[in-house]
């Protein structure tokens, strides 16, 4: 989904592939277009319509999160921000070509870019990238994500 010039929410379009996308298609839509506020919407026949051009109206105290999730590449970029943000709490150094990055930063983040979500799906989101991307937790410091490098890099 992505927010339209009107503040609504409707399918992204990708002409060689339509409306509906796989995971990897929708990445490789979102590394092809303008950055701007856009989510996954799992897919489910409650969905088709979407499909079809129906915009999501979301309540105001509703974010993407009630929905779906960001994209693998926004979340890499909260990940790069939050490794840039000075930490509250003295990090572990670098090792094996990984970063330690704050956690409490990265919710931060997250929150601010996206909305408000359940401390638990928000975590769960960076904790599935980063086991994808051969990151982890930090093993003394459950606080802390150490992030590979090459994550770190944009695109």
């Amino acid at each position: 989904m992505v927010r339209n010039h009107d503040g609504r929410w409707a399918a992204a379009e990708w002409r060689p592939v339509g409306r509906i996308f796989t995971r990897e298609q929708a990445e490789g839509w979102a590394m092809q277009c303008e950055d701007g506020p856009r989510f996954l919407l799992p897919y489910s026949g409650g969905v088709e319509r979407f499909a079809q051009g129906e915009r999501l109206e979301m309540k105001p105290d509703e974010t993407l999160w009630d929905y779906g999730e960001p994209l693998d590449l926004d979340l890499r970029a909260v990940l790069r921000a939050a490794a840039a943000t000075p930490a509250v709490e003295p990090l572990p150094e670098p090792s094996a070509g990984r970063l330690p990055v704050e956690i409490a930063t990265v919710r931060e983040l997250s929150v601010r870019w996206f909305g408000s979500a359940d401390p638990h799906k928000l975590e769960l989101a960076f904790d599935e990238l980063l086991f994808d991307l051969g990151g982890q937790r930090h093993d003394g410091d459950p606080a802390v994500y150490l992030v590979p490098y090459a994550a770190l890099q944009p695109g």
